[in-house]
């Protein structure tokens, strides 16, 4: 049965950083910690997935079932070797327009709240999508007034939660246009960061 207690893993935990860093062919040191980059957390996770789903079957279960193609997909990740499903991805992607990532789909609703935030708080409706532009140039430069149009188009409607968004950011602003695009530009600056 698995524990609930965090403590419980922790010699787990320390084996598998120690296991995982000798199969990156890396010091121990450089995993000793939380691994830093997102490429680094998901090639940790997937070996744990791999790792715990190998444990709990038994060999003729895991060639069965194509662990070991799951592994060699693993080690092409991690030593940039070729692998079938690397290749049908590199295929796929020079075929298709990639759809926005959750955080750039987070940055995009941001925007969008600003603009409604601006016209609630009376900024002229045409001015809306050039006023904020001119604003996110500093922390978005390649958005543009036709962009957030599109992105308006494309947009679901506005949900409770977008709503007390709204309300909040008008609130501590007192309807002052300059102070509403501050206080929605820091909150895209955090939705924009990312930490490859």
């Amino acid at each position: 049965m698995w524990s609930t207690e965090p403590s419980a893993y922790r010699p787990f935990l320390a084996r598998l950083a120690e296991k995982f860093a000798k199969r990156l062919d890396c010091p121990r040191s450089y995993y000793s910690d939380l691994p830093k980059g997102r490429a680094d957390k998901a090639l940790v996770c997937l070996y744990n997935l791999i790792t715990a789903a190998k444990n709990q079957a038994d060999i003729a279960t895991w060639l069965n079932e194509s662990g070991q193609d799951l592994e060699d997909f693993f080690d092409a990740l991690r030593t940039g070797a070729d692998h079938p499903i690397l290749r049908r991805w590199k295929a796929r992607r020079a075929t298709h327009r990639q759809p926005p990532d959750t955080r750039e789909q987070h940055t995009r609703r941001l925007v969008l709240l600003m603009c409604t935030a601006l016209k609630r708080a009376q900024l002229l409706k045409g001015g809306v999508h050039k006023f904020a532009a001119k604003k996110l140039a500093q922390v978005l430069p390649n958005v543009s007034d036709d962009a957030i149009r599109q992105w308006e188009r494309g947009e679901a409607p506005l949900a409770e939660a977008d709503e007390q968004v709204i309300a909040n950011a008008i609130e501590r602003c007192d309807r002052d246009h300059e102070r509403l695009a501050i206080y929605f530009v820091k909150l895209i600056q955090i939705a924009a960061v990312t930490n490859e």
